[in-house]
């Protein structure tokens, strides 16, 4: 007698499978993604471009920051800037289950835009 064992593969928790991932890392509307949040699949590379019009608009930079943590009252960090437009690439540390940007070794929780305004001061946006 000949018998058949299939396995069923549940969708399991992915903790539960020991498989760690980062979360969906920018955190701000204007940050372009080449996913989106909701097809963001579990850890997979993420590319990121901010840009701004500098031409009578009072600012004169652009930026990445990254957050270490998504605490409120933590403060971005510059990562990259440039004049008008840059952009980065995200891969997933996932052993920290944090973001490195252009293969550098710092780690971030999440990333966002920022503008540089004449007078100097960085702004989320």
């Amino acid at each position: 007698m000949n018998y058949l064992f299939a396995l069923v593969l549940l969708p399991l928790p992915v903790s539960i499978l020991g498989k760690k991932c980062c979360q969906f890392p920018a955190y701000s509307f204007s940050a372009m993604t080449n996913v989106t949040k909701e097809d963001f699949k579990c850890s997979e590379p993420v590319s990121v471009l901010c840009q701004i019009d500098t031409n009578g608009s009072g600012y004169v930079a652009v930026g990445i920051s990254g957050n270490l943590t998504e605490q409120a009252d933590t403060k971005p960090l510059v990562i990259k800037k440039g004049s008008s437009s840059i952009s980065a690439s995200l891969v997933c540390d996932t052993s920290s289950q944090m973001w490195k940007v252009d293969k550098k070794s710092d780690k971030y929780d999440n990333i966002g835009c920022i503008m540089r305004s004449t007078g100097g001061v960085w702004i989320v946006y």
